[in-house]
This record gives structure tokens, sequence and C-alpha cells, in this order.
């Protein structure tokens, strides 16, 4: 759910900026990872979310 990847997300928006994170598929969506990351990007963080060359995995990588 959205709320929920917000939750991991804005749980680790206390990561350092460029630190990556890997969210397993099976707990949250890539779909559901960046609204999330886009309705933080309104209280000011900005995440950067990718599949590309993962197979179960997505990265989240806090730009700032």
């Amino acid at each position: 759910s959205l709320v929920g990847s917000e939750m991991c997300i804005r749980d680790r928006a206390n990561m350092s900026v460029k630190e990556v994170i890997e969210i397993n598929i099976k707990d949250f969506k890539e779909y559901s990872i960046r609204n999330a990351a886009i309705k933080l990007k309104k209280k000011g963080y900005l995440f950067s979310v990718s599949s590309a060359g993962r197979i179960d995995t997505t990265a989240v990588m806090r730009l700032k």
C-alpha cells in the first residue's frame, strides 16, 4: 500500500545523501515506492527509484 511504502521510505529518510537501500518487490511494488517518493518530495525529500538491472528488488537512493 502507498501508506506502508511511504512509511518505509520515511523511516529511511534519515539515510545519508547518496545512500542506497534495496526494497524487495514482495514487500512493496515499484509503483508504490515511486508514489511514496513523490509524496515525500513535497515534504522536502528527494529520492531516486530504480529497478533497472534488478530482478526482485527496487533500489532507492536519497538525493536530498
